[in-house]
């Protein structure tokens, strides 16, 4: 899991960036990790009750991985189901302006 500031809200624009960054590749090790957990299960080389405990830890770090990502996404000042895996805003999504 990556270093993380008590409260992201108060960095700067380039520390955000960098934990966008951070926050990303930590994505990526998530992945490839639960692929190779579900590997390891359909190899039988971990039980059954192995797998659901690293399964569930694996899990707890998505939704922290996702919560990071939201708080860095409303840094930004855009929301999170608008951004790609790339972390670019998706062309067939716009942000609704705040009724005024």
């Amino acid at each position: 899991m990556s270093e993380w500031p008590g409260d992201a809200s108060v960095v700067s624009v380039e520390q955000a960036a960098q934990l966008e960054m951070s926050n990303r590749n930590w994505g990526k090790e998530l992945r490839t990790a639960a692929a190779e957990l579900v590997n390891r299960r359909l190899a039988n080389r971990i039980t059954l009750e192995e797998y659901a405990v690293l399964r569930s830890r694996a899990k707890a770090d998505a939704g922290e991985h996702q919560r990071r990502a939201a708080v860095l996404a409303s840094k930004h000042g855009r929301p999170p189901q608008f951004l790609m895996s790339t972390g670019q805003a998706r062309p067939d999504c716009q942000p609704v302006s705040a009724p005024e």
